[in-house]
């Protein structure tokens, strides 16, 4: 049995009149092609060769090292740069116990990723979560299991979602104003990765250059320091005096002095 451990992460950059969209336990708020590449030190294209989760920090967390090979950088290649790429991630499975960061990705041996990565991060490598994470499936692009099927007016990256109608059917059967199941057009097919670069490789020409020097999607130091809770001290609240107690606003009466005898 795998224990399993779920965080809910609320994505830090927010700006109005920006749609957001939700996955699962998590609210991220929805980027454009433009601000993901803007944001993205590196810009890689790899296969993951091996993932290796372990115990790590303070405080105590699991952390998985994915390794990619024959990498190609779209964007942040340095003099350094190799084809073999290591990526530190939050999150894995260790014996019988499981870490995961709601809406990210899941790396596996063998599969090719797209991945707009962040510099340095504090909660996650990939910008915007998922929202930079590209799977590439038989020369094909993917985000999550939804296909890639371009970008809109406004740079946003545009999926094909399963037909409401055929939800509809499921759930309620074939209705006459409705047409029926087989009826329902199949998903559109998702770009190429050919297809996809092309799009990509001006908006990342034209994207804020970070000047890397090593690699990008690097953990962050962050400094935890322990603070000791103070209990309140509980105080009885007062009650009214009575009526009768009450103090009065005259002035005081001063008793009369009696005359000494001459």
């Amino acid at each position: 049995m795998v224990r399993q451990c779920f965080f809910p992460v609320l994505c830090g950059l927010i700006a109005a009149a920006v749609p957001v969209s939700s996955t699962g336990a998590s609210t991220t708020v929805a980027m454009p092609i433009e601000s993901l590449a803007d944001h993205a030190g590196q810009v890689i294209v790899g296969e993951v060769a091996s993932v290796r989760s372990y115990f790590a920090g303070n405080p105590r967390r699991i952390d998985s090292q994915i390794t990619f090979n024959q990498v190609r950088y779209l964007k942040g290649s340095h003099p350094g740069a190799t084809r073999r790429f290591r990526l530190i991630v939050p999150g894995g499975t260790v014996g019988t116990l499981q870490m995961h960061i709601s809406d990210t990705p899941r790396f596996e041996v063998g599969e090719t990723w797209l991945l707009f990565l962040l510099p340095g991060y504090r909660t996650y490598p990939v910008v915007g979560l998922s929202q930079g994470a590209f799977q590439i499936r038989a020369g094909r692009v993917f985000r999550g299991d939804l296909p890639v099927t371009g970008l809109d007016e406004n740079g946003f990256v545009q999926v094909a979602r399963p037909d409401t109608r055929r939800h509809r059917n499921l759930v309620a059967g074939p209705s006459a104003s409705g047409p029926p199941e087989a009826d329902v057009g199949a998903m559109p097919d998702a770009l190429t990765y050919r297809q996809f670069e092309r799009k990509l490789r001006p908006i990342l020409r034209a994207s804020r250059d970070h000047k890397m020097v090593r690699a990008a999607g690097r953990p962050l130091a962050v400094r935890h320091t322990p603070t000791l809770l103070k209990t309140a001290r509980r105080v009885s609240p007062r009650a009214p005096a009575p009526a009768s107690q009450e103090r009065s606003t005259a002035p005081p009466v001063q008793p009369a002095r009696r005359k000494r005898p001459r």
